[in-house]
């Protein structure tokens, strides 16, 4: 066990030790006002104060921990052990406040103050400390971490009581259910008028054997999912689109039983949530009745829940998650670069900074999407691979979580877009399950 001492107690000082010493470094810890503890404790122990008590690694606090507001920030990061670092402090044996930084990171405390969003009212990464310094791609606060516990175990020659293992868990979102049926005459007959126009028969011909049940629909591919999983034993995680039809929401005209029941049939095998349509991200009424709807498909409570188009703001999208009944999310990633916001590939609980409240919510860090590799950074799937690969070696490194984000739209080779993307999955999913 280590002790930690500090001048003052908080709950986010609390909150921060239990992510980062229970959850990430595996130890064991208490944390203590009394120096009288500090000083005649027999173990490993960390003193968090401005003025040196004698015992302890000494960590010196910047003050965050201990406000109870939310306060503009102007963080500078330097570098320490080849690792960006910022709260810098100055006397003691870690030069800077790795708790409150690594609060500022998961607690999202920069979210909470710059309200220059996108056009869909998502907090922009170029705003973010770990895009403007360049280290998105690191799971930094992970490797704080790790440093910590070597610089505990060089002192003390402690071990960890529990230590965490690499994990791969990937994570499919359901935008399409169809790319041609249940679409209505419009809308394919539209398709098909264009398909020709252009001279691309063989597009054209494509759709009508579609639509005469006379070939699978391209995007109808979850028994080849749940089959290529199921082969690897791999705990992939499922979201299905279960709202209306809007500009951002494209689902079907007409009903469909066979979507209904695939989804019954693939939460048998995989993790389901919901993927909440684009409009309930805002409108709490309609995101219940999402939420309905889908535990009717899957016979079940639904609890894990991913926002549509990665749409949700800090702290309210969490309040209402939290509010419905929600246990875990996963849309802690931005739409445009893959990497980590919140720093830490390691799950974590919703804390509110609002009203200094930590919620049973469990925050699931998703560290790269296929569109952002193709559309947003212009990667084939071979590059994608590649990247994808080296992204999770830092995940490794720290014995952390790697999430990544796949579409079953993406996942065919029916239209030249998305072509090979659905070879490197299986290679992936083989590379990291086996």
């Amino acid at each position: 066990m280590v002790l930690i001492y500090s001048d003052q107690k908080s709950n986010r000082l609390d909150y921060i030790c239990r992510q980062l010493f229970r959850h990430i470094m595996g130890f064991d810890y208490r944390i203590t006002d009394n120096v009288d503890d500090l000083q005649s404790f027999d173990g490993a122990s960390i003193c968090y104060s401005t003025s040196y008590k004698g015992v302890g690694i000494h960590m010196v606090p910047c003050g965050l921990l201990f406000e109870k507001s939310i306060s503009p920030q102007s963080p500078i990061v330097s570098e320490w052990q080849g690792m960006p670092v910022f709260f810098q402090t100055e006397g003691s044996d870690v030069p800077f406040d790795l708790f409150s930084a690594s609060f500022y990171l998961i607690s999202r405390y920069e979210e909470y103050l710059d309200k220059d969003t996108d056009k869909h009212g998502r907090y922009k990464a170029e705003n973010s400390i770990a895009y403007r310094y360049g280290f998105l791609e690191r799971p930094v606060v992970d490797e704080w971490a790790v440093a910590l516990r070597n610089l505990l175990q060089d002192r003390y020659d402690v071990v960890p009581e529990f230590a965490p293992s690499f994990m791969y868990i990937p994570t499919i979102d359901v935008d399409h259910a169809f790319a041609f049926r249940h679409k209505g005459p419009i809308v394919n007959g539209v398709k098909i008028l264009k398909a020709l126009k252009s001279g691309d028969f063989r597009m054209a011909g494509y759709i009508m054997r579609v639509l005469l049940r006379l070939k699978r629909d391209p995007f109808f591919n979850f028994d080849k999912l749940r089959k290529l999983h199921s082969s690897v034993g791999s705990e992939a995680t499922i979201f299905f689109h279960c709202g209306g039809r809007g500009r951002y929401d494209k689902r079907t005209f007409v009903p469909s039983l066979r979507y209904f029941f695939a989804k019954r049939k693939l939460s048998r095998s995989m993790r389901a949530g919901l993927h909440p349509s684009y409009q309930a991200a805002t409108m709490q009424k309609l995101f219940a009745l999402e939420k309905w709807v889908m535990e009717r498909a899957v016979c079940k409570t639904v609890t894990n829940c991913r926002y549509h188009y990665l749409k949700f703001t800090i702290p309210d999208s969490y309040v209402m998650l939290a509010h419905e009944g929600f246990t875990d999310d996963w849309s802690m990633i931005y739409s445009n670069d893959p990497g980590f916001r919140a720093g830490t590939s390691f799950p974590f609980h919703f804390y509110n900074l609002q009203n200094d409240k930590v919620y049973k919510l469990m925050i699931h860090p998703t560290a790269v999407m296929d569109k952002t590799l193709m559309s947003n950074k212009g990667m084939s799937a071979v590059e994608a691979y590649d990247f994808i690969v080296s992204l999770s070696e830092r995940v490794r490194a720290v014995n952390g979580v790697f999430v990544t984000l796949f579409h079953n739209d993406h996942l065919t080779d029916a239209f030249e877009e998305w072509r090979g993307w659905k070879a490197i999955y299986g290679r992936m999913i083989h590379h990291f399950c086996n």
